[in-house]
């Protein structure tokens, strides 16, 4: 079996990378493209299956003044999915779908996104703010090697593990500054 994670396209693909795959009538399939391999009976076919997604998407947007002139804004976004592609078919014409158990390739993935902008405005004088920025980012994309052991699944962690997990991701961490000063008055 060839290696399926790798990082071009299809016209990238060494031989040893095709997947040959059995479909009744008509020439072998093998994964990659759509078109006809010059010289040889094998053609390439599109592999389509059901995605099942999970998500949660939590979005907070708060402003507190403090005094008339001074003021924090604050923009929450936590986000967490996971999917998982099954019951996958392979298009052996342009109007027929063939089921495809042997199909090599699990396609499963865990998003985890985290984000937190904050901003202190301080208005000092008439016409005059100092604006004070943090920012932090925290992400995690996983997805499943298509060839591992099929009993360990991204997938089956759940989402509340999910939640948890995504503050414990290394985060990305901005501080910005940024003065306006009003010279005239």
């Amino acid at each position: 079996m060839g290696n399926w994670h790798h990082a071009g396209g299809p016209d990238q693909l060494a031989p040893a990378d095709h997947q040959p795959l059995a479909t009744s009538g008509g020439p072998d399939a093998v994964l990659a493209d759509t078109e006809p391999d010059a010289g040889t009976d094998a053609f390439y076919r599109p592999v389509y299956g059901d995605r099942d997604t999970r998500e949660v998407d939590i979005t907070l947007r708060s402003t507190f003044t403090l005094t008339p002139d001074l003021s924090l804004g604050l923009y929450n976004q936590l986000f967490v999915a996971r999917g998982r592609y099954d019951d996958f078919q392979i298009l052996t014409d342009r109007d027929t779908y063939e089921e495809s158990d042997a199909y090599p390739k699990r396609d499963e993935f865990t998003l985890q996104s985290f984000q937190l902008n904050s901003v202190l405005r301080w208005e000092f004088r008439p016409g005059s703010t100092l604006f004070v920025v943090w920012s932090q980012s925290r992400r995690a994309n996983r997805a499943l090697n298509p060839l591992a052991d099929p009993s360990r699944s991204v997938y089956d962690h759940p989402l509340g593990g999910q939640l948890g997990d995504t503050f414990g991701l290394f985060p990305n961490n901005t501080v910005l500054v940024k003065l306006e000063y009003t010279l005239l008055r």
